[in-house]
Formats: C-alpha cells, sequence, structure tokens
C-alpha cells in the first residue's frame, strides 16, 4: 500500500500537447556596405545574368558582384533608376545614356533613346519598370502611362494612362500570353492586345478597378497582386478568377519567390512571407528597402536598401524547436533519443519532455527530485536524479527500486551490454548493479580518496565493452578506463603509452564520445582528446593550437564524415582530420545562440542537437557547411601587371612584356565566405595548392609558355567537387626567346657551319690542286732526272759498241732506244696510262739494260688474262721503273752469275690488282753494305713513287719482301705494288 501511494507521488500528471511542434525557419542576413566594396550605400536594384553573377544597380552606376569583389562599370558611372535583365542583356536606365542596354560589366552601353530634356514633355526623359516581351519588344513606363520601343529599337509607341497624377502612377507588365501584355497599375489593370496594338482596361471590373501596388507572376495559372490598400489576391488570367489571399500591415512594394518556397512580398520597412496570413521575417535596420530579388541559383533574397545590400538567406541546415511552454531562463542541460526515435529533454528547472517523430509534445513531470540527466539504451529512457534512478514509459514513471540505494545523488545512470546498470554518483563511488534484477554487484577497488578528491561528470560504454569515466582530477588529467582485472578504474596517464604529459590538454574533462574509428573523445576545459581503446591518447585539440577563441568544451561527438563536432561558449566547432583545421559556426550561420554549453546530443538520423533556451535546435552539419548551389566555378575576373583585363572566358594571354598575373574567380554561390575552399594545380602536377577562403591565384615571372590551371572548390568537411574550372594561359615570350627567334638562330647557325664548310672545303680543294700540281712537278723532275741519266748511260753503250766497230748492235741498241724515248714523251703527257703501255715501255728499258750490262740477267713479263685489254686497268706512268732500276743495278749488277728479273701483274679484286717485281740478286742487305763504301748519285725514284701512290688514293701500297732460302741466305728481293683501280 505504501509503494503504490510512493508511486503515485512521484508520478504525476501527464501533460500531452496535441498540436505539432513546428520547426521555426531561420534566416541569416548580411549587410554589405560601401567599406567592402560596394560602390554605394544606396541601392537601388539588383539583377544576375545567366552565369550567376550579381548586377548591383546604385547611386554611383552599375557594378557586379561574385560575393567577394565588386567590379565596377568603366561607362555606367551615374545613378540608375531601373535595370532589367532578360536574355543575356541588361537593359538601365539613367541620365547619362537615357534607356539604354549592355551585355556585359566591361561593354560599352548601347543606346536605345537618349533623354532628352531640351522639350516640355518630361516623359521624354523617363524610362522606369522596363520589360522586355517574348517579341523583344522593350516596354517602360514614364509619368502619364506605358510605352514600348518595336524590336528594331526604332519606332516608340506610347499609351497614356487616364488622368493620374504624374507622380502617383506605378506600373508593373507582366506577359500573360504571347501578345497579350497586362500592366498593374495604381490606376487599374490594363490589357494590350497585339493585334488591335491598343491599351484597354481589363474587361473585368473587379480586375480593372485593382489600384495595384505591385505583381508578379508565379505560374501560368496565378498571378499574385499587392493593392495600395495592403491587400493580396490570388489571380488567374486565363479564367479572370480573382480571390483574396491575405493582408499586409504595410502596403507591399514588391514580390520575389525562391524556388520551393512560400512567395514573399516586401514593403519600405518589412519582408512577409505569404500564406494565408503574412508573416513578417525580416525588417531592417533603420533603412529603407527598394528591391528585393530572389536569386534562384543561389537560394538568396537580395535586399537593396538605402544603407547596403543585404543577403538574406534561409538557413534550412538548422531547424529550431519551441518547448511549448516558455519560461524565462528555461535552458535544456540534457538530451536523449530513444529506439523510437523519441527526442527525450531535460530542462534546468527540473522540467522532462518528450517529443515524438510527429512533432508532438509530451511533459513527463517527476515531483519532489531534481533530475540530473536523462538518458536512453534502446526504449530504456532513465533519468538520474538526486533522489534516485526513474524510468520512463509511455504512460508512467516508476522509480527503480535498487538494492542498497546510494545516498549520494546520481549524476548519471548508464545501461551496459553486459545488462548492468552502472550508476555515477556525487562524491561517491561509482554503484554497479545487475539489470533487470538491480541486484548490487561487487564494489569497485579504488580508495576513498580518489572519490572524495576528484569530480566525476561522466560515465560511457564505448562499443568494445569497456567503461570510461572522466571529470576533474587535480592530481591526475580525469580520464580513467575500468580494468576488470583490478576491479577498478585505472587513469590512462599512468600507461607507459602517455609518459608524455604533453599529450593531454589539461585536468578537467566534461563529456566522452566515440568517433567512427572506435576512439574515445573526451572533451573539456581547453580542449579535447583522441584515446585510442588501449588507453593511448593520439591527439588533443586545444585552444593553444587552433583558432578556438572559448575554452569551456562540453558537448563531443564525430559526424558522419568522421570530423569531431564539439560546443562550447562561442558556438558549435568542426575539427577536420584530413586538413587538420576548426571551423566555427555560429549566429552567424543560423544557429540560435553561440552560448551551446548545455543539452548536446548526436541524434539516430546524424543531426547534431544542442539545447538552447526553451527548446533545442537540430543541425544539419553537412547541408550548413556546403555552399547552397551546386554551380562550378567563373573566372570572375584577370588582372595583368596591374592592370584589369576586360575578359570574362577564353584564354589568357600575356604578350612579351607581362609577366605577372591575378586570377579571380568565384563559385557564386554568395555563401559564408568560411564555407567554401579553394585550390588549384597546373594539369602536368599531381599535387595540389590550397588556397583556403581565398578565391585568387596569383602568379609572379611567368615564364614564356602555355599553363594549363585546373581549380577546384570543396566545403568545410573536406569533400572536393569533381568539376573543375580550367583555364588555358598563353604567355607570349619576348622576341629573343620566340620560337622564330630559335628558327633564325638555327637558320643562321647552319648558314654559318655552311659557309666554314665552304671555306674548307675550298681550301681542301686548292690544297689538293696545289698538291696534283706539286706531284705534276714531282713527275716532271723525275723524267727531268731519270732522262739525262739513263741518256748519258744509253749514249756511252752505243758510243761503245762503235769503238769496237760493233755496228749492228749499235744500230739495235739505238733502234730501242728510240723506241723507249717515243713512248716516254708520249706518256709524259698522261696523268694514266693502261698499265700494258706502261710493261711495254719497261721492256723497251730492261732490254736496253740487259744490251748495256753484256746480258748479265733475262727478265719476264707475266699478265694476268683478266688484265690484258682491260681499259680499266690504269697506271702513272714510270711507277714500276725505279723498282726495276733498284733491282737490276743493286741487286743484279753485283751478282757473280747471270740473274733473273721478273715482273708480274695480277687482278686481286674487281677494284685493284697488283704488280710484283722480283729479282734474285744478293738482296738488299749486302747491297746496303757495298753503298756505304761507295760514292754515287743520290736517286729519288722510288721515295717520289712511292709518295705519288699514296696521294693517288689512300688504299694504295707497296710493300718489299726480302727473300730468302732454305738456309736463311739472302736470295733476292720482292717489291709488290698494290693500286686501286
Amino acid at each position: 500500500m505504501d509503494t503504490f501511494y510512493l508511486q503515485r507521488l512521484f508520478v504525476f500528471s501527464l501533460l500531452i500537447w496535441l498540436v505539432p511542434a513546428r520547426a521555426q525557419k531561420v534566416w541569416h542576413d548580411e549587410l554589405i556596405r560601401s567599406y567592402q566594396g560596394l560602390p554605394s550605400d544606396i541601392v537601388l536594384k539588383t539583377q544576375t545574368d545567366v552565369n550567376g553573377f550579381l548586377f548591383v544597380a546604385t547611386a554611383k552606376g552599375l557594378s557586379r558582384y561574385d560575393g567577394y569583389r565588386f567590379i565596377e562599370s568603366k561607362s555606367v558611372k551615374s545613378g540608375i533608376t531601373d535595370v532589367f535583365q532578360c536574355k543575356g542583356d541588361f537593359y538601365f536606365h539613367n541620365p547619362a545614356f537615357g534607356l539604354a542596354s549592355v551585355g556585359n560589366i566591361h561593354a560599352e552601353p548601347s543606346v536605345i533613346q537618349k533623354n532628352r530634356y531640351e522639350d516640355e514633355n518630361p516623359n521624354n526623359d523617363h524610362f522606369e519598370n522596363i520589360f522586355l516581351d517574348s517579341r523583344d519588344r522593350i516596354w517602360c513606363s514614364d509619368f502619364s502611362g506605358v510605352k514600348y520601343f518595336s524590336s528594331d529599337k526604332k519606332k516608340l509607341t506610347a499609351f497614356p494612362i487616364g488622368n493620374q497624377k504624374a507622380e502617383n502612377l506605378k506600373v508593373q507588365l507582366i506577359e500573360t500570353t504571347r501578345g497579350s501584355i497586362w500592366a498593374f497599375t495604381s490606376s487599374g489593370v490594363f490589357v494590350w492586345d497585339e493585334k488591335s496594338n491598343a491599351l484597354r482596361k481589363h474587361a473585368n471590373p473587379a480586375i480593372a478597378s485593382l489600384s495595384c501596388a505591385a505583381s508578379i507572376r508565379l505560374s501560368k495559372n496565378r498571378i499574385l497582386v499587392a493593392t495600395n490598400d495592403n491587400r493580396i489576391f490570388k489571380l488567374d488570367p486565363t479564367t479572370g478568377n480573382l480571390e483574396f489571399q491575405c493582408t499586409t500591415d504595410e502596403r507591399a512594394i514588391g514580390f520575389a519567390r525562391l524556388p520551393g518556397r512560400a512567395p514573399i512580398a516586401y514593403s519600405r520597412n518589412k519582408i512577409y512571407e505569404l500564406g494565408t496570413t503574412a508573416v513578417s521575417f525580416y525588417v531592417p535596420q533603420k533603412s529603407q528597402i527598394n528591391h528585393v530579388l530572389a536569386d534562384a541559383n543561389a537560394e538568396i533574397l537580395w535586399v537593396s536598401t538605402n544603407k547596403g545590400l543585404v543577403r538574406l538567406s534561409p538557413v534550412d541546415a538548422v531547424l529550431n524547436y519551441r518547448l511549448p511552454t516558455q519560461i524565462s531562463n528555461k535552458v535544456v542541460i540534457s538530451m536523449a533519443q530513444d529506439a523510437q526515435n523519441t527526442t527525450w529533454l531535460l530542462d534546468n528547472k527540473y522540467g522532462i519532455w518528450s517529443q515524438s517523430t510527429f512533432g508532438i509534445w509530451k511533459s513527463h513531470d517527476i515531483s519532489g527530485v531534481r533530475p540530473k540527466t536523462i538518458g536512453a539504451c534502446g526504449n530504456v529512457v532513465l533519468v538520474a536524479t538526486d533522489k534516485g534512478v526513474y524510468r520512463i514509459m509511455s504512460d508512467r514513471i516508476e522509480k527503480l527500486n535498487l538494492e542498497s540505494s546510494p545516498d549520494a545523488a546520481i549524476k548519471k545512470a548508464l545501461l551496459t551490454k553486459k545488462n548492468e546498470l552502472w550508476l555515477l554518483c556525487e562524491n561517491a563511488p561509482v554503484q554497479r548493479y545487475s539489470w533487470p534484477e538491480l541486484q548490487k554487484l561487487t564494489p569497485l577497488s579504488n580508495k576513498p580518496d580518489f572519490w572524495t578528491k576528484n569530480t566525476w561528470n561522466d560515465l560511457f560504454e564505448a562499443s568494445d565493452g569497456k567503461i570510461w569515466m572522466c571529470g576533474w582530477a587535480p592530481s591526475t588529467y580525469g580520464i580513467d578506463i575500468f580494468d576488470p582485472k583490478k576491479n577498478a578504474f585505472v587513469e590512462i596517464s599512468d600507461l607507459p603509452l602517455n609518459r608524455n604529459r604533453d599529450k593531454f590538454f589539461g585536468d578537467y574533462v566534461n563529456r566522452i564520445a566515440e568517433d567512427d574509428d572506435h576512439n574515445l573523445l573526451f572533451s573539456g576545459y581547453g580542449g579535447f582528446a583522441i584515446v585510442a581503446p588501449n588507453g593511448n591518447l593520439l591527439k588533443k585539440v586545444d585552444v593553444n593550437t587552433y583558432p578556438i577563441s572559448d575554452g569551456h568544451f562540453e558537448g563531443i561527438a564525430s559526424d558522419e564524415r568522421g570530423n569531431i563536432v564539439f560546443a562550447t561558449g562561442d558556438g558549435l566547432h568542426v575539427y577536420n582530420k584530413k586538413r587538420d583545421q576548426v571551423l566555427r559556426l555560429s549566429q552567424a550561420d543560423g544557429l540560435p545562440s553561440d552560448d551551446l554549453i548545455y543539452g548536446f546530443l548526436k541524434r539516430n538520423d546524424g543531426k547534431i542537437a544542442v539545447g538552447t533556451e526553451s527548446g533545442y535546435a537540430a543541425v544539419n552539419l553537412q547541408k550548413l557547411l556546403e555552399p547552397q548551389n551546386k554551380r562550378g566555378l567563373r573566372l570572375s575576373s584577370v588582372v595583368v601587371d596591374g592592370k584589369m583585363r576586360d575578359q570574362e572566358s577564353g584564354v589568357i594571354e600575356l604578350n612579351k612584356d607581362e609577366s605577372d598575373a591575378t586570377i579571380a574567380f568565384s563559385d557564386l554561390s554568395f555563401s559564408d565566405r568560411n564555407k567554401v575552399f579553394y585550390r588549384y594545380r597546373f594539369d602536368d602536377e599531381n599535387r595540389w595548392n590550397e588556397l583556403g577562403n581565398t578565391p585568387e591565384v596569383s602568379l609572379n615571372h611567368i615564364s614564356p609558355g602555355t599553363y594549363e590551371l585546373l581549380i577546384q572548390k570543396g566545403n568545410g568537411l573536406g569533400d572536393w567537387q569533381s568539376e573543375t574550372l580550367e583555364l588555358t594561359m598563353i604567355a607570349h615570350p619576348p622576341f629573343y626567346r620566340s620560337p622564330l627567334f630559335y628558327v633564325l638562330c638555327v637558320a643562321l647557325m647552319l648558314l654559318c657551319i655552311t659557309a666554314v664548310y665552304s671555306y674548307f672545303l675550298n681550301r681542301q680543294r686548292k690544297e689538293a690542286r696545289y698538291l696534283q700540281k706539286i706531284r705534276e712537278a714531282e713527275m716532271t723532275t723525275l723524267r727531268a732526272q731519270m732522262n739525262p741519266h739513263f741518256m748519258f748511260n744509253t749514249l756511252n753503250s752505243i758510243n761503245s759498241y762503235i769503238i769496237q766497230n760493233q755496228t749492228e748492235a749499235a744500230s739495235d741498241y739505238l733502234t730501242t732506244f728510240s723506241k723507249l724515248m717515243r713512248n716516254i714523251l708520249e706518256y709524259s703527257k698522261e696523268e694514266l696510262i693502261p698499265l700494258e703501255n706502261e710493261l711495254q715501255a719497261l721492256k723497251f728499258y730492261m732490254e736496253l739494260e740487259s744490251m748495256r750490262l753484256e746480258q748479265s740477267f733475262d727478265y719476264t713479263i707475266k699478265i694476268d688474262k683478266e688484265i690484258k685489254g682491260n681499259p680499266l686497268v690504269k697506271i702513272p706512268p714510270l711507277v714500276i721503273q725505279p723498282f726495276v732500276e733498284n733491282a737490276i743495278w743493286h741487286g743484279l749488277l753485283h751478282k757473280s752469275e747471270p740473274g733473273n728479273l721478273l715482273i708480274s701483274a695480277e687482278l686481286i679484286s674487281d677494284d685493284k690488282f697488283t704488280v710484283r717485281i722480283e729479282d734474285d740478286g744478293i738482296g738488299r742487305e749486302k747491297a746496303g753494305l757495298l753503298k756505304k763504301n761507295q760514292t754515287s748519285h743520290k736517286s729519288y725514284g722510288v721515295e717520289i713513287t712511292t709518295e705519288r701512290l699514296a696521294m693517288l688514293h689512300p688504299e694504295n701500297a707497296i710493300e718489299i719482301i726480302d727473300l730468302k732460302d732454305e738456309k736463311g741466305q739472302p736470295k733476292g728481293t720482292a717489291v709488290i705494288l698494290t693500286i686501286k683501280m
């Protein structure tokens, strides 16, 4: 009975909210001012081009914005009253040009109609609400009506509208169908028909009478119209059906719509989201709204104001959930999620809440206790309090009936995989119980002062079943692991792996989590640590090493990409392991607060939930860190040697005098600059060069050549897009380094080589001719030398025959001598003569010598049959004679008995033949001894002949062989002449 009433006392009422909790949408605004590059803080209107660049019309002209830098038009420098983009061209009006168009920010405007200030008609210098129809007619309005220029821009047609005062006429133009233009004006709705070329009031009086302030076409069958009495209507142009939608508290002056979202209306002071009611979600600070553009590609609203340009972007990655009851200073301090994906919350006012997957809130009240934390294991939800542990079930709350329940307050209840319930107590030992029996298990063996001197904050079971504990341990470092053998917690700083104390970030640790690599994560004051399952501290991230401004680290977890997410008093941070970088997320990114040191949970869907005042926020990190648009990179500007080029695409060329280039680009997402990262490389490189958050490549001292540059973008999670921006840069060399110069150098070199070659060739030819003349002179000298000597001996022989009255012998001798002289005279004019002719002359010579020496030797001439009659076998005249003369005078003359002389000619190859002169005289050795004892005329015949043969051809050769008998005694000499034909 007592137990029943005790349970009723602790289990109070169950309050159920049947209305689903709606997540509040978050919008992030960023004000861009003139000190950030905006030409003027007075922004009148914005438009985007086909590439996604934002064109901004200000009081100082037209400029282009890529999310990082503004580029001003060099021509359009004065205030613009209106601008409209269509088919890649921008149509605008300003005092300097009148109505004009321009293709890009660098182009010169093309004037359509100049302002006419000299006449009395004020409409001739007013062109507002510019619009292009499907036939390229340019429509606009003026003080008293609407007008259009024909497609060739030559003919102007104007339509006055009623008697409306000029300063009150407001006009917006919509082409409902081809050839039909509707003019929504403050004087009513008018329709222009192409066939009649007339502007008339709408046939439906209800539509025609609308005093319009703004309009927008959302679809073929839906137009939104804002009236001057603050009402919003839905109009179907096909049926003429007009339906009231809602009202605004201020007169709307325009509409806009982002894809997939409700349309918005804006007044001078507010922006509304339109539904059944108009909900204001943005109010500019002390400024006036001039125009709002919905940038569909970047999913951004561009708000033109009198005090700058506002980037207003929805933050879908952050959803804020508010508790049903709002109490001041109520903060969610503990969070959990069960197997049914129900979210459980505990606030600092001791309130316990649950939120189903359908968004249904429930309140669970436990009276008389102070809850510390709430946790879930599967479908078991446990609440640790100062007076025990409570279990929450779908329809009731019950206190666990623990054996020997601890007297101390319980900070956390942990249900393990081994079906054990571990209780972390304040200033008391950890208690263990069996589950679900709740029988107390063996107490831990740690000494009492381990619990009293240290403050333990968290208890955690890893995926491998190990139990970890962390807290403030003044004498150690506050990270402990349970050792089953010792039945006690062991400080990891005592492990041999962690003797280096610099690995620890501090001694006060708050939370424990586990990453996808099964490493443990410990957060605390000053940083966090990554610890391996064996207790080895692998990495620390602290405020001293990384750009983290607040040292109070609380919740920690790993995301789906392996990054470490941790919460501090200065926002949510993401540690990227690959880059070893920390990225900060704050209220500027859509978080509800920067102070996130309370509840923290990694949900089952991977989102990070953080406790806030009177609720919590669910953060999709992947979406939050990903740039909102998926466009590829675009070339933004090119600056060469400090001068900007009028270039937006194509090949970047540098002339011979240019060496430095700065290439700017953008992803045109207009996201937070800290979310987008860039890198580049050349196509022949493998390593990327990191640029961080700066979309700019500066190249200095560029060498001549062609370069292929690849640029890539990524997000804060380390993901890189596969699509790259590919740019080609050609640096033209100066003339002295150009291909033409090298060709000319090669040509000049070849010319020089040819000239030098020709010089030496001519010189060689001259030398050859000179040597030839020398040879001929030598031959002449030889002949001149031989002829007197030979003639002297011959005449002496003839004289001897006459004295001895041998007239017949003298006559024969004289006849042979005359034949020899005739041959010598004939052949002396020739360089080469047939071998047979040379041998014939040689026969005459040997016959005369034989007769003069009284037949002291015999001679024989043998000719190869292949040589006989062959006209190609030729020889210089008198080449053989000196060797025959030597054989006779030095070999045979000194022999006591008659000698023999053999001359033979043989063809040894197709282009060579030999001539052999062989005698059986005394040999060269004895002849040399005899010459020493004799003083006689020195003959140069053999020496000159040897040189002659060598000069005729290098393959010509002379070989002299000393002939010996079997006893080694000299028996003659052989001379072999090898002659190239």
